[in-house]
């Protein structure tokens, strides 16, 4: 396990980072988690091939930013079917709540990832339900 991140602020804007937690490692890599208020931010290193998501959530909304890599993005059309799209580097995608989706890995990838509510608690237990698209 990775050590606990800790911040300090710098002034009325700026929030100086140092170390964060490894909060959860599998096969397919590791999600870290960068700031938990007010917003969640994580960083998801996933190995090449690497599935991730293929669920649904209730209420939460997020960015995927595409930093080292690229992802298959899968997603439910609300009129039928799966969408698919490759992302980028420095492409960005949004799920809004409701709509389920899957990322595959496609090499080595480092993604950003912003999640629109702070996930306190068993709030991501409760908001997701598995869904089967990758």
């Amino acid at each position: 396990m990775g050590r606990r991140y800790s911040y300090r602020r710098l002034g009325s804007e700026m929030i100086e980072v140092s170390g964060f937690s490894s909060q959860f490692v599998d096969g397919r890599g590791t999600i870290s988690n960068v700031l938990t208020k007010p917003v969640n931010i994580a960083l998801i290193w996933s190995r090449d091939g690497a599935i991730r998501g293929n669920h649904v959530h209730k209420e939460e909304s997020h960015y995927e930013l595409v930093i080292q890599g690229a992802i298959e993005v899968a997603r439910l059309n609300p009129n039928g079917g799966v969408e698919r799209r490759v992302v980028q580097p420095c492409e960005m995608v949004f799920t809004p709540p409701g709509v389920a989706h899957g990322f595959r890995s496609i090499g080595k990838s480092l993604i950003l990832h912003i999640v629109m509510v702070p996930l306190e608690g068993d709030f991501y237990e409760r908001d997701t339900s598995k869904v089967a698209l990758l």
